[in-house]
């Protein structure tokens, strides 16, 4: 699925849920994705403004040149996530083990 038109939350939840996985291009703003399990999801080139994944599962989750401006990942678990060439400016990025905030573009395989 490639949409230049925003989804809500409940609309990609949704869709996801009936077997949908390509949301690349999908702009969605202040999601929340709290502890929620994501499997196999592509949102490549997605804008992602300030979403809430706090606790999420996240395998196999493709962010590969999004805008997670403001994003939320306190003690998210992501497995074989790609975040490469994604905006992460002022994106939390926390573990229990380790605190870190990334302010500037990453090249980040997790």
């Amino acid at each position: 699925m490639i949409s230049n038109e925003p989804l809500t939350r409940k609309q990609l939840l949704r869709q996801y849920y009936q077997g949908e996985r390509n949301f690349q291009g999908t702009k969605l703003c202040l999601a929340n994705f709290k502890s929620l399990q994501l499997n196999c999801i592509n949102l490549r080139d997605a804008f992602l403004l300030k979403a809430n994944f706090s606790e999420a599962e996240l395998i196999s989750a493709n962010f590969s040149e999004s805008d997670l401006t403001g994003a939320n990942f306190t003690k998210a678990v992501l497995i074989e996530a790609v975040l490469s060439q994604a905006n992460l400016n002022s994106a939390i990025l926390r573990s229990e083990e380790h605190t870190s905030e990334l302010q500037s573009h990453s090249d980040l395989v997790c």
